[in-house]
């Protein structure tokens, strides 16, 4: 894991603890990953960016495998969403409940993961892409 504080060129908002604090808080953490500040737009920090990631393939931290990685909120709430509605299909199937009563859940665990893999956009999506590239407008 590697934390990128972008957008040096403006005032920063959070700071390398803050955001080492965010990802123990949520579970991903329990030691600080490398913390590096960059901005995109000037493309100042790449360069360490690239060796910081060059250095952790070369040291075997990281491998090509099959490894689930998510790159947003976004995506990790619609898994969290997903599995939410899978838990509530195994507790009917274990109910023995008809399958009438968990289309629903097995529709929404479709919607849900669809919205991460792009065969499906939901309305948080839609709202999501015009706020942060202001379509429209």
């Amino acid at each position: 894991m590697i934390i990128l504080l972008n957008k040096t060129d403006l005032q920063q908002i959070i700071g390398r603890e803050d955001a080492f604090n965010l990802l123990r808080l949520e579970g991903w953490a329990e030691e600080m990953p490398p913390v590096l500040e960059i901005s995109a737009r000037m493309q100042e920090g790449i360069d360490i960016l690239e060796q910081t990631i060059t250095g952790l393939f070369d040291q075997g931290n990281i491998s090509f495998n099959d490894q689930v990685i998510i790159t947003s909120m976004r995506q990790k709430e619609k898994l969290e969403e997903a599995r939410e509605f899978l838990s509530h299909v195994s507790e009917s199937i274990l109910l023995g409940l008809p399958e009438d009563f968990y289309t629903i859940d097995l529709t929404g665990a479709y919607d849900a993961l669809g919205q991460i893999t792009g065969e499906s956009a939901g309305e948080d999506l839609i709202n999501e892409i015009f706020d942060r590239f202001c379509m429209g407008k």
